[in-house]
């Protein structure tokens, strides 16, 4: 959930701006990229880093609306 709503608030970051913003261990962080990529919530972009996709983005932030978390 922290790390979707980190790519919500910023589009799009880097493996190194996802691990110093969220402040876990370098393994657990790279667990949640590896899953959730390989759902195909989270797209690549090999200059820019990880974005949500953008399939998908529109269902993920009212998700979080509904909830209060945006």
């Amino acid at each position: 959930k922290t790390l979707l709503l980190q790519l919500i608030l910023h589009k799009e970051a880097s493996r190194e701006r996802l691990y110093r913003v969220m402040g876990q261990p370098d393994r657990v962080l790279d667990s949640m990229v590896r899953g959730l990529h390989g759902a195909g919530v989270l797209t690549r972009h090999s200059s820019r880093g990880y974005a949500i996709s953008p399939y998908i983005r529109h269902h993920i932030i009212t998700h979080f609306r509904r909830r209060g978390l945006t």
